[in-house]
C-alpha cells in the first residue's frame, strides 16, 4: 500500500516574500515599457510628418496644371492634429490689413490620404518676426492675432483650424494655419511665393440652402459634391453674372467658414503635449494652468457656442522660449523637400 505524501502550503514569510519579488519587476518593468511605447509613439509621429512632406512634394512634381502644392496642418479639439496634401486650383481676391490681396486657393487632393500623429503629438510652425499683424481674433485678413502673439518677435504657431462654429456661414476669420509650399513640376520649396494662401476646408454643418450659397443656380453645394476640386475651380473661374466678386468672397475667401488663412512656413516643431507642459511646469510659469481637458491642448474655449479660442499671451511667450527645448525641430531643405533635423527632443535650445 502507497502512503500519501503530506503536502506543506506556503508560509505567510514566503507568500510575502514572493509578491515583493513580483512588485519589484513590475515596478522595473513598467518605466522600461512605458519607455518602449514612448519612443514607438516618437517614431511614428516623425514617420508621418516626413510622409506628409514627402507626399505634398509629390503632389508638385505631379502638377499637370502649373498648380504648386502644399502640406496644410490641422487641429481638431479633442481629437488629433493632422496633415493635408491640397492642390491649388486658382486664386481669389480678398483683403487684409493693407488693403486688396491675391491669394491663392488650395483643395485637398483626394489622391493622398490624411496623414494623422499619435494622440497627443502636435506640430507647431515657426512664423517670422512681422509676419504675425493681426489685430484680433475676428479681424478679416490677419493671419494669427496680436492679442495673442508678439507680431515684431518670432513665434511658434498652432494649427487654429478647429476653434469656430462649423454651423456659421462667416467664422473664417477664426480658422487658421501654417502650411508648407513646393512649386509646380520641381518639387523645390516655394522660398519667393510665402504670401497668405486659404486652404479649403468646408464645414458639414451649414445651412446651404440660404445665401450666399444659392448661386450660379444653386450648384455650389460642397454637401452633395464629391469633386471637390472640381466644384472650387469652377466656382473660382465661374463669370461675375452668376458669382459677384462680393458673393466669391463670402463663398471661398478668409470671410467663409470654409476657408482657412494659411502662410507658407520653413520651419517645423513636432512634439508631445505632455513633454511641454512638464517644462511649462518645471518652469514655474504662472500662466500654465494645465492642458485643457475639452481641447485636449494648451487652448481653452467658452462652450460650444462660442469656441473662440483663448489663451494667456504670456503663455504663448513662455512656449515660444521652452518648445526648442522638448521638440524635434526640422528646417524644410529648399531642394529635396524633407524635414532636416535641427534639434532632438530633450536636447534642444
Amino acid at each position: 500500500m502507497i502512503g500519501r505524501r503530506a503536502h506543506r502550503g506556503f508560509t505567510l514569510v514566503e507568500l510575502m516574500g514572493v509578491i515583493t519579488i513580483i512588485v519589484i519587476l513590475v515596478g522595473l518593468s513598467v518605466p522600461a515599457f512605458n519607455g518602449m511605447l514612448r519612443s514607438s509613439r516618437a517614431s511614428l509621429a516623425d514617420g508621418t510628418l516626413r510622409s506628409a512632406l514627402v507626399q505634398a512634394r509629390d503632389a508638385a512634381m505631379r502638377s499637370v496644371d502649373g498648380g504648386d502644392a502644399v502640406c496644410a496642418f490641422f487641429f481638431e479639439p479633442g481629437g488629433r492634429a493632422f496633415m493635408l496634401v491640397c492642390r491649388e486650383v486658382g486664386s481669389i481676391q480678398g483683403v487684409d490689413l493693407d488693403g486688396i490681396v491675391e491669394r491663392d486657393v488650395f483643395v485637398p487632393d483626394p489622391a493622398y490620404e490624411v496623414q494623422e500623429l499619435p494622440p497627443g503629438w502636435f506640430v507647431s510652425g515657426l512664423a517670422r518676426a512681422n509676419t504675425i499683424q493681426g489685430a484680433d481674433d475676428d479681424q478679416v485678413g490677419a493671419w494669427y492675432a496680436t492679442t495673442r502673439y508678439a507680431g515684431d518677435e518670432v513665434n511658434w504657431v498652432f494649427p487654429e483650424t478647429g476653434f469656430f462654429d462649423p454651423a456659421k456661414a462667416d467664422e473664417g476669420p477664426k480658422r487658421q494655419t501654417f502650411v508648407v509650399r513646393f512649386e509646380a513640376r520641381t518639387g523645390e520649396l516655394a522660398i519667393a511665393n510665402d504670401g497668405e494662401v486659404l486652404i479649403y476646408a468646408p464645414s458639414l454643418e451649414l445651412d446651404r440652402s440660404r445665401s450666399p450659397f444659392n448661386v450660379a443656380g444653386g450648384a455650389y453645394r460642397p454637401d452633395r459634391k464629391s469633386d471637390h476640386l472640381r466644384l472650387v475651380r469652377q466656382l473660382l473661374h465661374a463669370p461675375a453674372s452668376q458669382v459677384s466678386p462680393e458673393e466669391l468672397e463670402r463663398l471661398a475667401g478668409d470671410t467663409a467658414t470654409d476657408t482657412v488663412l494659411a502662410r507658407p512656413v520653413r520651419e517645423l516643431a513636432l512634439y508631445e503635449i505632455r513633454d511641454l507642459a512638464r517644462e511649462l511646469r518645471s518652469e514655474r510659469v504662472a500662466a500654465f494652468t494645465g492642458i485643457d481637458k475639452r481641447t485636449g491642448s494648451l487652448y481653452s474655449i467658452g462652450s460650444v457656442d462660442d469656441p473662440t479660442p483663448t489663451i494667456d499671451p504670456e503663455l504663448v511667450s513662455e512656449v515660444n522660449r521652452l518648445l526648442p527645448r522638448v521638440a524635434e525641430i526640422f528646417s524644410i531643405d529648399r531642394y529635396t523637400g524633407t524635414g532636416r533635423r535641427l534639434a532632438i527632443a530633450g536636447g534642444g535650445s
